[in-house]
C-alpha cells in the first residue's frame, strides 16, 4: 500500500485546517508569497512537531503543476511580452552568471553534506519555490528538501534586500505631495 494510500480524511482535515491557518498567519504577517509560503511552513512544523503525517497522492502533484503552468502561462500578455524584450540583455547576462553559481553551489552542498545533487543543485538555482518544487516532483528528487532550501533563500532575498534598500537610496525621498 503507497504511503498517501493509508493517509486518512481525518488527517488530511487536519492538515488543511494546519494549512490553511498558516497561509492565513503568514498573509496577515505579509510574507512573500504567503498562500505558498505559509501553508509549506505551517505543515512542516505540524509535521515535525506533532507528527502530522500525510502523504499525497500523485496525481495532486500533477495537478499542481498544471494549475501552476496554466497560471503563469495565462499572465503572459502582449505588453507583458513587449516589456520582456527590453530586459533580454540584462537578464540573460544575470542568468548567465546566477545559474552556474548555483549549480557550482548545489554541488559543493552535495559533495559538503552527502546531499543528492538533483536535491542540492535545484535548490541552489535561482526559480521560483512553487517552480523549482514541480521540476524536483518531476524529476524525482525531493521536493520538500528542494522547497525548504529555496523558501529559506528567497525569505533571506526578500528581508536583505529591503533592508540594503532603505539603507542605500538612490533616490532622495520624496518630502510630501508633488
Amino acid at each position: 500500500m503507497a504511503a498517501w494510500e493509508a493517509t486518512t480524511g481525518m488527517q488530511w482535515a487536519a492538515v488543511l485546517v494546519v494549512g490553511g491557518l498558516g497561509a492565513l498567519v503568514a498573509k496577515r504577517l505579509r510574507v512573500p508569497m504567503w498562500a505558498f509560503s505559509g501553508t509549506l511552513i505551517a505543515v512542516a512544523l505540524s509535521h515535525q512537531l506533532i507528527q502530522l503525517d500525510v502523504s499525497a497522492p500523485p496525481l495532486w502533484s500533477l495537478i499542481a503543476q498544471v494549475l501552476v503552468g496554466t497560471a503563469v502561462g495565462s499572465r503572459v500578455d502582449r505588453p507583458t511580452v513587449r516589456r520582456f524584450r527590453s530586459t533580454l540583455p540584462g537578464g540573460l547576462i544575470v542568468v548567465s552568471l546566477v545559474v552556474p553559481a548555483g549549480i557550482a553551489l548545489g554541488y559543493m552542498i552535495h559533495w559538503q553534506a552527502g546531499v543528492p545533487a538533483l536535491d542540492s543543485v535545484l535548490g541552489m538555482v535561482p526559480g521560483g519555490v512553487p517552480e523549482m518544487v514541480a521540476a524536483a516532483t518531476s524529476l524525482q528528487g525531493n521536493s520538500a528538501l528542494v522547497a525548504a532550501m529555496h523558501v529559506v533563500r528567497l525569505l533571506v532575498v526578500v528581508w536583505l534586500t529591503a533592508w540594503l534598500v532603505r539603507r542605500v537610496r538612490v533616490d532622495p525621498p520624496v518630502d510630501g505631495p508633488l
